[in-house]
């Protein structure tokens, strides 16, 4: 049959006990339409849209209650504008923008109780810009600035107090010059040079560790072959 002609097709895989697992459609041989899958108590874990086998609108995943746990667009198969995820309560958890299926603009990560525990700005997939980070009762953590994905500029953490922890200054991504720590009466308590900074290394990885994590939570929306508990 030539495609023009083709049907649009419903196919429905169950749980080993009967209930819907995955529902979705599909022409000449692809995804086409909506796509649903199902947690064992009936409601619906994510809800996509394909054109052609590939992701375009609207996609939503859920909590077993309901509640929704992530919202974002795709664009032929790529992410595109506002991505959010939430906490089980509703709580806004992260919200961040795509172009071209890259993080672009503003990242926020926030706390259970809505205050924001990381702002970060991103330009074609690369962190790009100031960065601050907050402990739960809004007072600075940490503050710091990258270019082109590299830190760049003075890095500064607190104690909770507001007194300076730690201070050192980047270069196109590397140290330059002194690693300052402070004790919480704001004397200093070491002074160590770029070429022997054991803390140096945890500070220069932390960017990774949150494109990992963002990189984690939107695997999770688009893998459609999740496994309940």
């Amino acid at each position: 049959m030539p495609p023009s002609e083709a049907k649009v097709k419903e196919e429905v895989s169950y749980y080993e006990k009967g209930q819907i697992k995955e529902k979705k459609q599909s022409l000449a041989g692809k995804t086409h339409g909506e796509y649903l899958s199902y947690f064992g108590n009936g409601q619906v874990m994510a809800r996509l849209y394909f054109v052609n086998g590939v992701r375009e609108g609207e996609a939503v995943s859920y909590y077993k209650d309901g509640q929704i746990r992530e919202k974002g667009t795709y664009r032929n198969n790529k992410f595109e504008g506002e991505y959010t995820n939430y906490y089980e309560d509703g709580q806004l958890r992260e919200r961040e923008f795509y172009r071209d299926g890259k993080l672009d603009g503003e990242y926020l990560f926030h706390y259970r109780n809505g205050q924001i525990r990381d702002k970060e700005f991103y330009q074609d997939g690369k962190l790009h810009g100031e960065y601050l980070s907050f402990f739960k009762n809004s007072q600075i953590k940490e503050k710091g600035a990258f270019l082109n994905d590299r830190r760049e500029g003075e890095y500064v953490a607190y104690y909770r107090n507001g007194r300076i922890r730690e201070t050192v200054t980047y270069e196109n991504g590397k140290l330059k010059g002194k690693f300052l720590c402070y004790d919480e009466s704001g004397q200093p308590v070491r002074v160590k040079d770029k070429d022997n900074i054991e803390d140096s290394s945890e500070i220069e990885d932390n960017a990774e560790d949150k494109k990992k994590r963002i990189d984690d939570l939107l695997t999770s929306l688009g893998n459609f072959e999740k496994k309940t508990d």
